[in-house]
């Protein structure tokens, strides 16, 4: 008997559209997209075997609001059934259409069995072109065999390159279906979830399944080597930028712009040569939002200058004749040639005896100075 229900099922699901359209509607959701509307419906019809109860047909369909704009070939056909009663959702955008749904089958005292799919359709054909779907199980702890559970679906959206199904389950686990994880799957606390599926119309990425909808939270953004930065100004020095990361509320990468880091149109960036701040500014966007961000560039000269004798640092000098400072040399990291700016202090007396100490020091722009150089000249042999 069972598997004459069945047959008769079969042979009513091959039925034309008329047939369907005799069947009273329970629920439905609708878009619109391009002069088109698009609806998934859920149909009641009855299992008769082994006793007449409820059994639900999903249907799609498409037709032309538009003709301006809408030039499809109207479609309406089933492409699922269930004994539970389904909930239905459809969702447009640019990018493409979106439709999701419950079904499945009670189970004798476990409950009810279902699972959610998720599709994306051909605006022309209302064909798949992508699907998905979601599972629920009962996973004990000691990893035992388990069982199944149920998915129910709240909500459905469209999250820029994002699709969100959002819903409840009754087991203690959900996985994506076919599961891309081995058993035994991880327990959940909570019968709450969200599924976001990113770039879901160009790819087949996982979902990221959690209990927050991540897809409408607004980018993180995170410059690299924080805020300010500090560093040691060099003459003639190049900035290389440390950069920023940011990543989506879902955890995947966004696209960062640089403002001001030397490699960019928008400024010659943090200039090494000469103290000072500088800003770096980075962006980020999505369809959730955007951030901005700025570091501050500290430019600082904290070395010391360097300063050395020229000529050694212990001289004889015969009386009588002039004496001539050999000099020193100076040199700063950050502001080149000091030379000139070379303070001595002490004298040498060329027609008097003694032994004379002379102290050269020097002190940058920055304030940094050098450790202090001395000579001795001594006079000697004066005629007097």
């Amino acid at each position: 008997m069972q598997m004459l229900g069945r047959m008769v099922l079969g042979m009513v699901s091959l039925l034309g559209s008329s047939a369907l359209a005799s069947l009273p509607v329970v629920s439905a959701a609708q878009t619109a997209r391009g002069g088109c509307a698009y609806s998934i419906k859920v149909l009641e019809d009855v299992d008769p075997i082994p006793y007449p109860r409820p059994f639900y047909r999903i249907t799609l369909e498409s037709s032309v609001l538009t003709p301006a704009t809408c030039t499809l070939q109207p479609q309406s056909f089933e492409i699922q059934t269930s004994r539970v009663l389904p909930q239905v959702a459809i969702q447009s955008s640019a990018e493409g259409i979106v439709v999701a749904y419950s079904y499945g089958e009670p189970i004798r005292t476990l409950g009810d069995f279902t699972h959610i799919s998720v599709r994306s359709l051909d605006p022309s054909t209302l064909g798949t072109l992508r699907g998905a779907g979601l599972g629920s199980a009962w996973v004990p702890e000691n990893g035992g065999a388990g069982g199944p559970g149920g998915v129910s679906l709240s909500a459905l959206s469209i999250q820029g390159p994002y699709v969100e199904v959002s819903g409840t389950f009754t087991g203690n686990s959900l996985t994506e279906e076919p599961a891309g994880i081995p058993w035994p799957y991880p327990i959940w606390q909570g019968h709450e979830f969200v599924a976001s599926y990113a770039n879901f119309f160009t790819s087949t990425t996982a979902p990221i399944l959690g209990t927050q909808a991540c897809a409408s939270l607004p980018p993180v953004l995170t410059v690299n080597g924080g805020s300010p930065l500090a560093l040691e100004c060099v003459k003639g020095g190049t900035y290389s930028d440390p950069g920023a990361q940011a990543v989506d509320g879902c955890g995947n990468p966004l696209v960062v712009h640089a403002y001001n880091t030397g490699a960019d149109s928008s400024g010659p960036g943090p200039l090494l040569s000469y103290e000072g701040e500088y800003p770096v500014s980075y962006a980020t966007w999505n369809h959730a939002g955007s951030v901005n961000v700025t570091r501050t560039v500290v430019v600082d000269d904290t070395t010391a200058p360097s300063l050395s004798l020229l000529g050694p640092s212990s001289m004889v000098h015969t009386c009588n004749t002039p004496w001539k400072d050999p000099g020193v040399t100076a040199t700063d990291a950050c502001y080149g040639n000091l030379t000139p700016q070379v303070s001595r202090t002490g004298e040498v007396n060329a027609w008097a005896v003694g032994v004379y100490t002379l102290t050269y020091s020097v002190t940058d722009a920055g304030g940094n100075s050098a450790a202090p150089v001395t000579r001795t000249v001594q006079v000697v042999n004066c005629p007097w």
